[in-house]
């Protein structure tokens, strides 16, 4: 491994102003805030064994198999749509 002289600063002033502004500091960027809408609201679900066979077995007929949630997601998905559309 070579060994290197410290290099040698050849503007003076120029190390002054980096000093002065690493010495003003500053502050931690803020986190977007999020939207009411788009924030995860988590609910418990509670199934019999029997209903997550059942959703099992409607589950194993697609290719590619959904993962359990995504199948229960589109079902409800598709109960908001059919309660929404006979209300109008």
């Amino acid at each position: 491994m070579a060994i290197h002289r410290k290099p040698t600063v050849t503007n003076p002033q120029a190390s002054t102003n980096v000093e002065s502004f690493i010495e003003q500091g500053g502050s931690v960027p803020l986190a977007p805030k999020k939207e009411k809408a788009k924030a995860i609201q988590y609910t418990q679900l509670r199934l019999t064994a029997d209903e997550v066979e059942l959703i099992d077995k409607a589950r194993e007929g697609r290719r590619p198999k959904p993962s359990r949630h995504a199948w229960i997601l589109e079902a409800i998905y598709e109960k908001v749509n059919t309660e929404t559309s006979n209300q109008t």
